[in-house]
Order: structure tokens, then C-alpha cells, then sequence
């Protein structure tokens, strides 16, 4: 399986997009987006991984799990609305229990 940042690169490369263009779209800096395709620098912050996933094909939700980050609008809406995280812990409770 990929890397987060082998999946990256290779949509990327695929688009004919270099590093520096995607960083420059996204707001990073270029070598910092090198280092995070080859594996050697720590995964952008979720916007900024969303914004990537966006522009280079990929379903943002899945790139944001890959690395542990919860989608900015998921984020939002937790800390936001009380009976969404009410919901969700009953979803999960129902999921432990049919385990």
C-alpha cells in the first residue's frame, strides 16, 4: 500500500503538476511538500491536506484519515453541534454491541 505521500506524488505527477506549482496552490512551501511525498517531513495540517486531496483527485475524508486528522468540516460540526456528538456515540455504542 502507498504512503500518504507516494499517493500524493503520483496524482500529482499524473496532473503534470510539479511540487512547487501544488505547494504554491495550497499555501505551503515547497520543499516542505517535497519532504512530505518522500516521507521525511511530518503531514501538512488537514486544510491544507484537503485543499491537495481536492486538487489533485483524491477524497479529501480518506487522505485526512490516512494521517489521523479529522476533516476541518467534521471538526467544526463536532464542536459545534452537541447532538451530533450525542448521535455519534450512540452510532459507536450500537457498533460495539453488534461486534
Amino acid at each position: 500500500m502507498m504512503s500518504l505521500g507516494e499517493l500524493i506524488r503520483s496524482h500529482r505527477q499524473a496532473l503534470g503538476l510539479t511540487a512547487a506549482q501544488l505547494a504554491e496552490k495550497v499555501g505551503a512551501h515547497p520543499t516542505y511538500l517535497q519532504g512530505m511525498e518522500s516521507g521525511t517531513k511530518r503531514p501538512l495540517r488537514a486544510e491544507k491536506l484537503v485543499k491537495i486531496a481536492r486538487i489533485v483527485g483524491l477524497d479529501p475524508d480518506e487522505v485526512c484519515f490516512l494521517v489521523g486528522r479529522i476533516p476541518p468540516d467534521l471538526k467544526a460540526i463536532l464542536l459545534s453541534d452537541r447532538q451530533a456528538v450525542v448521535w455519534l456515540r450512540a452510532y459507536l455504542r450500537h457498533q460495539e454491541d453488534a461486534a
